[in-house]
């Protein structure tokens, strides 16, 4: 009976090499949609309110000049955010717990103090960022930031990382503008070029201090600190770790690509218009001759008597006189017939 049964099912038919790579390529895609997050979230989180404006302040004060020096700290975002990453796979833990394993109470004590205060400016400014741009659409600050800071409150309080995390990875598309922004305003590609590969730096304190607010608002505690708490949430293995790499490094470049992008395009917004300025000492019309103050003469004077100053200024001046000049110039204009009677 069991052997009937074994003839009258169908053979299992061998999976071809073609349905083996279909597999295999849609398994690697499902992995890197379960693995894709954190990386482009962090690195996209700083570009927030104060990154924009400070991106955008060196494009309007520098220009492209900025450009190499960003070079730099992609390169080295990229380095930090990998490391971040590595520590979440490898030790399952985040790296406030990292630290205070590994270092004293002092130390992480020290560390959590710094970490409040980067991040309450930090907030302050989101805050801030959020309050300016509603009011571009008519929103008070004062209804606007109370609303989004209860808004924050309820979906830290109430809502999973899981649907947080889709709604961050969603926000992100908004950077896409910038890039789109940037190509509208018709930079000079060359010149862009050509400061993104040489460097063309300023030996200036202004420059300096700016280069050390690029670096703060790209790489900042927070980053590192989400970055290496998301990996160790979702738990990610030893094997998958390439996976995440690759999550950690092309977000950090996607970051850094639309501060470029955000640069360049207030360069272009601050440059000179490309027609020419009207010249400050360009020549006036010259003004009708009149006669002078002291060659002025009045209808009813006789050839003896001048118009005094008031009454030459009020007839010369284009606008009406005064009732002050009528008075002085109708008496000072008096014929002698009329003095004398």
């Amino acid at each position: 009976m069991a052997e009937d049964l074994l003839d009258r099912t169908p053979a299992r038919v061998p999976r071809t090499r073609l349905a083996q790579a279909t597999s295999r390529r849609w398994r690697r895609f499902v992995i890197v949609l379960a693995v894709i997050g954190p990386g482009i979230i962090a690195a996209n989180a700083g570009n927030d309110a104060g990154g924009i404006v400070t991106y955008a302040a060196a494009g309007a004060e520098f220009g492209y000049r900025t450009l190499f020096f960003m070079v730099f700290v992609t390169v080295a975002l990229v380095v930090v955010q990998e490391m971040c990453s590595r520590l979440g796979v490898f030790t399952g833990k985040g790296l406030a717990a990292l630290i205070r394993e590994e270092f004293s109470l002092r130390v992480a004590a020290f560390a959590l103090l710094c970490l409040v205060i980067a991040n309450t400016g930090l907030v302050i400014s989101e805050f801030a960022g959020i309050g300016a741009a509603l009011e571009l659409f008519g929103v008070s600050k004062f209804v606007s930031i109370p609303i989004s800071a209860v808004a924050i409150w309820a979906l830290v309080l109430f809502g999973s990382y899981r649907y947080a995390e889709r709604i961050f990875l969603v926000l992100s598309l908004v950077f896409f503008a910038y890039p789109v922004a940037a190509i509208l305003a018709h930079p000079n590609w060359a010149e862009v070029l050509s400061n993104t590969v040489v460097p063309h730096f300023l030996l200036t304190s202004r420059f300096l201090l700016l280069g050390v607010a690029l670096v703060g608002t790209t790489i900042t505690p927070y980053m590192q600190l989400y970055v290496a708490a998301a990996v160790a949430d979702k738990g990610i293995s030893v094997e998958d770790y390439g996976y995440e790499r690759l999550d950690a490094v092309a977000g950090a470049i996607f970051g850094d690509v639309i501060s470029l992008f955000i640069t360049c395009s207030a360069s272009v917004c601050s440059a000179p218009p490309p027609w020419p300025a009207r010249s400050s000492r360009s020549p006036r019309p010259t003004p009708s001759r009149r006669p002078s103050a002291s060659n002025a003469r009045c209808r009813g004077a006789s050839g003896r008597h001048r118009c005094s100053w008031a009454c030459s200024r009020a007839r010369s001046s284009s606008a009406r006189p005064s009732p002050w000049r009528r008075r002085t110039s109708s008496s000072c204009c008096s014929s002698p017939r009329s003095s004398t009677a």
